[in-house]
């Protein structure tokens, strides 16, 4: 009897052992996941298309051929729009009845 106790117990504690090596390798895969995730993502970083890409957006930088264009008064118009300026909007004609009557109505 004192025999079958012990060789339960030592079933019981390889059970648990097994179970926490398991758990232990699903942790390691998932930071080798990551750890190549951030890998690409630091390659992609330090490529000169992405340095270029955030001095452009974050920088404001252009190329020496190319010119810069800002335009204020529709970001005005965008920040000043309100949920009543939509509604009226939608209460205009549809835009197949305003080309219709651009391309048809009789020019008087």
């Amino acid at each position: 009897m004192l025999f079958v106790v012990g060789f339960f117990r030592a079933f019981w504690q390889d059970r648990q052992i097994r179970k926490e090596i398991a758990q232990l390798e699903q942790v390691r895969k998932q930071y080798e996941e990551g750890k190549i995730k951030m890998t690409d993502r630091l390659k992609e970083a330090e490529s000169p298309a992405f340095l270029e890409k955030q001095a452009r957006i974050y920088g404001g930088l252009i190329k020496p051929e190319e010119k810069s264009v800002m335009i204020l008064e529709a970001a005005k118009k965008v920040a000043t729009s309100s949920p009543q300026d939509a509604n009226d909007s939608a209460q205009q004609a549809a835009n197949y009845k305003l080309w219709w009557q651009y391309f048809f109505k009789s020019k008087n």
